[in-house]
Order: C-alpha cells, then structure tokens, then sequence
C-alpha cells in the first residue's frame, strides 16, 4: 500500500499542473484585440483575462484606456493598481458580476456608452475578468453581435474558442449557461421585445424600471460622465 505521505504529494503534483495548465491557456488564449487600431493610437476593444504584464503593454501608452472589470467590487484597488502600469487608464467599471444572472439591460447600456466615447474620442477599451472565458466571453459576444454585425453561430464559436483547456472540460455547465446567455442576447437585439416580463427566459433580464439601479452601475455612470 502506497504510504498516505506518497498520496498527498501526488495530489499536490496534479494540482499545481492543473492550476499551471489553466493559467497558461488563460493567459496564452484569452487576450485579443476584437475592433479597431490594434497597435498604436486609436480606438480600440480588448479582452483579456487578469491583465498583466502583456496586456498593459500591448493598451496603455500616450492615449487613454478605459477598463470594465467583470470580477472585482475592489473599484478603488484596481484603480490604483492598473495606474502603476497605464498611467493614462481608468477603471470605468469595477463589478463582480456573476454568470448566474444573465446580463442586465441597464449594463449593456452603459456599456454601449463606453464604447460609444471611446469611439469618438479615440480610446482603448478591456474588459475582462479572472480567465477572460465566461463573463468576459459573454460580454464580447454582445459587442460582436451589436456592434461588429456578427451571426450567433460566430459569436457561440468564438465563445467556445476562448475557453481554456480545464474550463473546456471540467466547466461543462457553466459553459452551457454562458451560451444560452449569448444566443438570448442575439435574440434580444433582434427583438428586444421577447425578454419582456418573465426574468427566467433565457434572454437579457428584463430590469425592473422600479427598483433601483445597481449602485456600481450608478458610480460607473457618474464617473463616465
């Protein structure tokens, strides 16, 4: 019989290649220019997961970046944080956002402005979140499909594409989720009328003009503006 000591180090083994594996294909996969002036200035739109090194290389310089962070209510933190490395950048939006809950019409608003401003006035746009895969995932296929002209069967692709390897496998239900999401996305731009009233369709929820707006939404607009 193998001693317990030989088990646990074995199962230390597995879980720091597993970790390693995922976070290589995060980091290798999931940063990516989707519109505009790439390289140098000019409007641009990002996805990344956790930016590091490369990322703020390849979007901060002499002009302005704007980030939407899907994965942290930390605003300030991050605020500070992403300065030491794009001095000329802004955490625009900073929200833990869950996939649990399909995206909210209020979001995509706000989010339209941001790339409504960064479009005119030549900024860099990324967003992302922890692996860049679902809510970052989600979040491109609605840019894709509003503002690139994309066909769902595109965007679902593209999704898929981007989920690293472990998550591919292991993430099966969560992916599943996130591609009902997209396809109640197209279905909402086509129509926004079909997610009207029942918030447990597969479609953008329908926000509840009475209750009131997220505070995060709320301070992002204002620091839009």
């Amino acid at each position: 019989m193998r001693p317990a000591s030989s088990y646990s180090r074995v199962a230390t083994a597995v879980a720091c290649l597993l970790a390693a594996l995922a976070g290589a294909s995060a980091e290798a996969g999931n940063f990516e220019c989707i519109a505009g002036e790439c390289r140098g200035p000019g409007f641009a739109v990002y996805r990344s997961s956790n930016p590091g090194p490369a990322e703020f290389g390849a979007v901060c310089g002499d002009w302005k970046t704007d980030f939407v962070v899907l994965n942290d209510d930390r605003w300030q933190e991050r605020e500070e944080r992403y300065r030491k490395h794009c001095p000329n950048g802004a955490v625009v939006y900073a929200r833990s956002q869950s996939i649990s809950r399909s995206l909210d019409r209020d979001f995509l608003a706000f989010f339209d402005q941001v790339v409504a401003r960064a479009r005119a006035e030549g900024r860099k746009v990324l967003f992302h979140c922890k692996l860049g895969a679902h809510r970052t995932g989600r979040l491109a296929a609605y840019y894709e499909l509003k503002h690139e002209g994309w066909g769902l069967d595109r965007a679902l692709a593209d999704f898929d594409d981007h989920l690293p390897f472990l998550t591919r496998v292991y993430g099966v239900f969560f992916n599943r989720r996130v591609r009902r999401q997209i396809r109640g996305i197209a279905a909402f731009l086509e129509d926004p009328s079909v997610c009207e009233g029942d918030p447990g369709k597969d479609c953008v929820l329908s926000t509840d003009r009475a209750a009131p707006k997220d505070f995060a939404l709320r301070e992002a607009e204002k620091r839009l503006r």
